[in-house]
């Protein structure tokens, strides 16, 4: 008979389960036996979810591949046809750009400060939680604010759009600044010094145009020529932009200070 509690299989006859100490019934009916039999084995051959969670992070993983691999073919031709369908790929694209950009400066850091430590007599330990995750967190705003805005503007311009297509298509034109800074950030790690910085700030001008091209690909979608001119939203994102850098820049020296 099987055990009620935990589906330890035992021999007739005993009063506690072998397997976990429950008192077992004298006698189960065949149906009852059955039907626990089969409660455990399932629980026996089911995956945990641990497997389950596993299973679709590589599957996901090679759906992320997959749309870098085709972007890359052609970044500004793939944003015009791309839609809030890759919604999770862009966003991976976005995270990862985001969280690049500091660590490669904490890198960069964490070797300057090993390099002067013996000439100064003195090391200096770089905080990651200062700089990569606080940066990460505000640069994440940012660039929320940022697509915000430029969802803003592609309504004024007329077009028809909703903010997860602006998301995914901002990720699209991510993907190749994304490749430079792993790159870059894997030279760092190996010590190739100059090429690694001169990678870093190629790849972080890339990504600030990613921008502006996004404008000219929501505009490429129009169905009718009415709405805002493509040259004026530029200048209102770029405005809009500069002014809420202002404001948060002036909070947080009002803070430190």
């Amino acid at each position: 008979m099987y055990c009620a509690k935990c589906g330890t299989k035992n021999e007739e006859g005993i009063k506690f389960c072998a397997g976990c100490g429950t008192p077992v019934a004298a006698k189960l009916e065949p149906e009852q036996k059955v039907h626990r039999g089969e409660e455990a084995a399932t629980r026996e051959v089911s995956p945990g979810k641990d497997s389950e969670y596993i299973n679709k992070a590589k599957e996901q993983g090679k759906q992320f591949y997959g749309f870098a691999k085709q972007v890359l073919g052609g970044p500004f031709r793939e944003s015009r046809v791309v839609g809030k369908e890759q919604k999770v790929n862009a966003m991976i694209t976005i995270g990862l750009v985001l969280f690049l950009i500091p660590l490669f400066a904490y890198f960069m850091l964490n070797k300057m400060a090993d390099g002067f430590g013996p000439f100064f007599g003195y090391y200096y330990d770089v905080p990651f939680g200062e700089m990569v995750l606080k940066p990460f967190i505000l640069l994440a705003v940012f660039t929320a604010v940022y697509i915000g805005v430029q969802y803003w503007v592609a309504k004024m311009m007329k077009v028809s759009v909703d903010f997860m297509t602006v998301l995914a298509k901002y990720g699209v034109l991510s993907v190749l600044p994304l490749v430079g800074l792993v790159i870059a950030s894997l030279l760092m790690v190996v010590n190739v010094f100059t090429l690694a910085l001169f990678l870093f700030l190629v790849s972080v001008g890339i990504f600030s145009l990613a921008g502006s091209a996004l404008l000219f690909s929501l505009h490429s979608i129009k169905k009718e020529e009415r709405g805002l001119d493509v040259f004026y939203g530029l200048i209102i994102t770029n405005a809009v932009m500069y002014g809420f850098y202002y404001i948060v820049g002036s909070m947080m020296m009002d803070q430190m200070f």
